[in-house]
Order: C-alpha cells, then structure tokens, then sequence
C-alpha cells in the first residue's frame, strides 16, 4: 500500500527498503543524496513556504515535492510571492 507523508516542519522519517527510484521537486534549497547501508531515510531540517509532500508507491517510486508547481504558482513566486525553499537530505540504499 503506498504512503505519503506531508511535512511543514523539520522532522524524519523511516522510508524502509522499498525505495528503487527517485523524483524530486523542489524550487530552491539544498539536497544532500548520501548511500547507506540501513533503510532509507529523509531528514528535513529547513523548510519555509508551502509543505513538503512525500510519497512512497507500492512500485518503490519516492516522490518529494515542496509545493505546488502550476504555472501561476511558480511566476508567482520568480515574482516576489512566498518564498519556497527547503533543506533536506535523503539517504538511500544502492
């Protein structure tokens, strides 16, 4: 069954071994991708605007995307409106 999680603040969460493939969205910030040889894992340790939304599918798919990437949103914020920025690192299993 797939899960999702939606974060507004810093926090962790346990991604287990079934992450096979990545998709990140993310307009400014940082991202650290480091190997590990436990379970996945992301830590979030800044984030301001809009959530952050991850998803895990049954197919080992994770999904990370912090806010809303229409086109109205995103001139929105090239044009002076909140700022969306995020730091996290994911660690991940070969």
């Amino acid at each position: 069954m797939p899960e999702s999680w939606k974060l507004e603040q810093p926090d962790q969460v346990a991604l287990g071994e079934g992450v096979r493939s990545l998709r990140l969205f993310a307009a400014a910030g940082r991202v650290n991708l480091i190997g590990t040889d436990g379970p996945a894992t992301l830590e979030v340790t800044r984030i301001s605007g809009q959530p952050l939304y991850v998803e895990l599918s049954d197919r080992g798919e994770l999904t990370v995307r912090h806010g809303e990437y229409s086109r109205p949103q995103l001139l929105n914020w090239l044009f002076g409106g909140k700022r969306l920025e995020v730091a996290l690192t994911l660690a991940l299993p070969p």
